[in-house]
């Protein structure tokens, strides 16, 4: 499970970095809720990550 939030979050940051996106925070804790409640299972972890930015930019 630590192996997925590390993953997520790189993603999550490599996001942020190339769209130049500013103060996401939450995002990173969304991939963590979802991971915990088993979201992420049967999901690309990037496609879970990109959903989860999206929604804290909402």
């Amino acid at each position: 499970m630590i192996f997925s939030y590390a993953v997520g979050n790189d993603v999550i940051f490599w996001l942020i970095d190339k769209y130049g996106i500013n103060d996401v925070n939450h995002a990173t804790k969304y991939y963590e809720i979802a991971v915990e409640r088993g979201f992420t299972r049967g999901r690309r972890m990037a496609q879970v990550a990109g959903a989860c930015l999206y929604f804290a930019c909402r």
